[in-house]
């Protein structure tokens, strides 16, 4: 197992006007970690994994992977040589070789019973055995998916590469193989580097997460902290909705608005003023149970079903629309009038801030 660490690195492609790709990144994946690189489009992020697998070159900052400097000021390692295993969008097989073939590509080295019992080993690791002699226009998907990743496997190499794995696939295929894919990296130890688009496939998949906009690292943490502890609203809206309203302080800890008092969690940048913006997740919002206190009347004026959860809309009594999010078997129905409840601490932030949410 062995780390990657990239520090001040820079990428700019040529154009008028020349495109910024990455501003000066910095970024440590652990040994036998799985880091999520998380952004919109045209963040940067495959960029970054590209320079990583030293498919292309940065204008400045360096990468060292373990204890070896693989790119930096004069000095390039070539991508053979980096001990780096890269599974890209969409499989990308080699149409003309069987998957055997396929999985075997990087082993030319071995000897050919090694091989063979390597690519054995690899196909049944992944949940292919005895497919060896298909070829890829023969398989799923999800089938294609799994052999690019033993291809990657093969020649052991000490970090995997994703970049957007699993884009291509189906929804209910996409969730089953992120989780077998995230299980296989770590029973096989590698250090792994996933980017993604993708807010649930990270929050799932990864041990930590960072979250890259116009080519700079923004937050990085462990999944349930950035989504708990968002750096500023742009982080958190991009990880998940969220209700926001205007609200006063009232302490240290505590506040008031629309959704009545409310303690205040740590995070987002300090504000000495008394006028805040709240920031609340919709499940944070539920129908009050006996004894809760205090609560906020509200009637249901619109629902979105969505399988296992809805999306409630209501408009408070104090004058604001909300949208919460309640399980479908509340059943939760137009014109009703429930008392909510606000679950745990929210967060707080300076009011009229447009770059916390641009």
């Amino acid at each position: 197992m062995r780390p990657i660490a990239v520090e001040g690195l820079h990428r700019r492609f040529p154009g008028r006007p020349p495109t910024t790709a990455l501003d000066g990144i910095d970024l440590d994946v652990a040994a036998g970690s799985l880091v999520a690189v998380l952004g919109p489009s045209g963040c940067g992020k495959t960029t970054l994994l590209r320079l990583v697998a030293g498919l292309d070159r940065p204008d400045a900052g360096t990468i060292r992977i373990g204890d070896e400097l693989v790119e930096g000021p004069g000095h390039h390692v070539a991508p053979h040589r980096r001990g780096v295993g890269l599974v890209p969008q969409q499989g990308a097989l080699f149409p003309h070789l069987d998957v055997a073939g396929n999985v075997a590509f990087g082993l030319h080295r071995r000897p050919r019973p090694d091989r063979a019992r390597r690519v054995d080993d690899l196909l049944a690791l992944v949940g292919l055995a005895g497919a060896g002699s298909r070829r890829p226009d023969q398989l799923s998907g999800g089938q294609q998916q799994r052999v690019a990743l033993a291809r990657a496997l093969a020649p052991e190499p000490s970090v995997v590469l994703l970049d957007e794995p699993f884009s291509a696939l189906d929804t209910g295929l996409r969730a089953s193989l992120r989780a077998e894919v995230a299980q296989l990296l770590r029973d096989a130890g590698m250090t792994a580097m996933l980017v993604t688009h993708d807010q649930v496939e990270a929050l799932t998949m990864a041990d930590r997460v960072a979250v890259v906009r116009d080519g700079r690292v923004v937050q990085v943490g462990a999944p349930d902290e950035l989504y708990r502890r968002p750096v500023d609203g742009w982080v958190g809206t991009f990880l998940g909705d969220a209700v926001r309203v205007p609200g006063r302080r009232t302490g240290d800890r505590t506040a008031t608005g629309p959704l009545g008092d409310v303690e205040l969690a740590d995070g987002f940048a300090h504000h000495d003023g008394p006028e805040v913006m709240l920031f609340v997740r919709p499940e944070q919002l539920r129908p009050d149970e006996p004894g809760e206190d205090p609560t906020v009347p509200a009637v249901v004026v619109g629902t979105r079903f969505q399988g296992p959860d809805t999306l409630v809309e209501l408009a408070l009594d104090a004058g604001a629309t909300v949208t919460a999010r309640w399980s479908s078997t509340t059943g939760a129905r137009l014109g009703d009038r429930v008392d909510l409840a606000v679950h745990g601490p929210v967060l707080a932030h300076r009011p009229a801030a447009p770059s916390d949410d641009d």
